[in-house]
């Protein structure tokens, strides 16, 4: 046998070989349900969940609570990301569809803007990015216009260079739709009419107004009327 039909039996063995190998190897399942990353306050919970289900589907929907966050204690499928360990979390989001980040803090929107990975949100973020996820944001205000030399200024910077890295910017109203008026005030109302630049929470006649919600409006300068 001449040295070049054992070269091409040896090459024909070997690929033989190594398909064998390939057709044997477990076949990665496709990336498939939502992940959604609560780091900061969430106001009217169920709006965001209304949101989410809306936009993302109804199956497989995991809850990460980052830093403390807090979110309904009803809520299924909820883990908080500290205790569970940074390799978990990325080992589940490595095997989801859509990564979402629940109304973060503006700091937090500028960080990932600039590039800084240095915090664990920040790096999640941007390794969905790099896998390929769909990486939305869930904004609780809308996007303000343009302000020159304003704060609204550095939201519309940080929310546009998300944008154009791949970033999906989603808004959900917080604010009470049904009435203008309410018959129960909580800290939760009175967060939602500030973050929508309110300064009055109105109420109906008789309204009850729990103690934490009268601390809220006096922190941050809304009246309850």
């Amino acid at each position: 046998m001449d040295n070049e039909l054992q070269k091409k039996i040896i090459d024909r063995i070997v690929a033989e070989v190594l398909y064998r190998i390939k057709a044997a190897e477990p076949k990665s399942a496709p990336p498939k349900g939502t992940v959604v990353i609560v780091s900061s306050f969430v106001p009217a919970f169920d709006k965001v969940q209304e949101s989410i289900k809306s936009n993302f589907g109804t199956e497989d929907i995991q809850y990460f609570t980052v830093g403390g966050a807090k979110v309904p204690s009803k809520l299924e499928q909820v883990t908080d990301a500290d205790e569970a360990g940074g390799e978990k979390v990325l080992n589940i989001v490595s095997g989801a569809k859509n990564v979402v980040i629940l109304t973060p803090k503006i700091k937090l929107l500028e960080r990932i803007a600039a590039g800084d990975d240095s915090g664990f949100v920040e790096y999640l973020t941007t390794r969905s990015l790099l896998w390929g996820k769909n990486v939305s944001l869930l904004l609780d205000f809308e996007p303000p216009t343009f302000r020159r030399n304003t704060f609204c200024e550095r939201i519309a910077d940080a929310l546009g260079v998300l944008e154009e890295i791949g970033i999906q910017v989603i808004t959900y109203s917080c604010a009470n739709e049904e009435s203008t008026s309410l018959a129960l005030v909580t800290e939760n109302d009175v967060v939602c009419a500030y973050k929508t630049g309110s300064t009055e929470v109105r109420t109906l006649a008789g309204a009850i107004i729990t103690p934490s919600a009268a601390d809220k409006a006096k922190e941050l300068g809304i009246a309850i009327n």
